[in-house]
């Protein structure tokens, strides 16, 4: 799994896998298949983001659970 910070037009991929921060263009390996933030998931179709659905907190709550059990 992996984590995209955007800084100033500029996206930074943290891996868990690696203890190196890099930019995304260095990262040709990678395949996008979902995104999430705080009130939404999303599903990556054809390089583009295409909405699922809302999350109530309580899903963030498992997800958070779920993450930090593997």
């Amino acid at each position: 799994m992996v984590l995209l910070y955007v800084n100033n037009k500029e996206i930074l991929v943290l891996d868990n896998l690696s203890w190196k921060v890099l930019p995304l263009n260095k990262r040709k390996t990678l395949e996008f298949r979902y995104a999430f933030n705080s009130k939404s998931s999303y599903i990556i179709k054809n390089n583009s983001l295409v909405k699922e659905k809302k999350i109530k907190r309580v899903e963030v709550i498992k997800l958070n659970n779920i993450l930090l059990e593997k």
